[in-house]
């Protein structure tokens, strides 16, 4: 009887600690989405700069929290969070990306993913898509794909610039 009581014990256990943990859909060099400080600097150094961000609102903002949170700057890139909440990936620029490898859903994406590919990868996801000129877009004539994968209550937007994958960013709603 112990042995039946030690296995279902440990049979729940690992349940559990499974269903606990969240699948990361993007890595960046091997870390997810959503990581701690010392996996982040472990991988990529140092950052060349750590600063406050100041979100009006939402999930990364230090007023609708109550707490503070740092966006760590490297080349092309930045993760936003604090020791609690872990840090996300905030921000990537693929014109800055030479070296990294982003994975998508399991497959290596990168500036010459077209939106087609991207949307046959995020085929069992939540998405919306919206095309148009957008207002970081140097060129504002430019067509811009937004594809928004959603997550729980916030999402990645991958922005594609001339049917070419260009940028990614966090969004959360306020």
């Amino acid at each position: 009887m112990k042995n039946v009581m030690l296995s279902l014990v440990l049979f729940f256990k690992i349940v559990i600690t499974a269903l606990s943990q969240e699948k990361a859909i993007i890595t960046l060099n091997g870390i997810p989405q959503s990581a701690t400080k010392s996996a982040i600097q472990k991988q990529f150094g140092a950052p060349i700069n750590i600063l406050t961000p100041n979100y009006e609102c939402g999930f990364l903002s230090s007023d609708e929290q109550g707490e503070v949170f740092y966006s760590m700057e490297y080349d092309g890139f930045k993760w936003t969070g604090n020791e609690k909440q872990n840090y996300v990936l905030d921000e990537l620029k693929m014109e800055k990306a030479a070296g990294l490898i982003l994975v998508f859903q399991g497959q290596i994406i990168d500036q010459n993913t077209t939106s087609t590919t991207f949307l046959a990868l995020a085929d069992d996801l939540e998405i919306s898509v919206d095309v148009g000129a957008n207002a970081w877009s140097i060129d504002k004539e430019m067509e811009v794909i937004s594809i928004i994968v959603w997550l729980v209550d916030d999402a990645y937007n991958f922005y594609f610039v001339n049917d070419r994958f260009n940028f990614l960013e966090y969004w959360s709603p306020c």
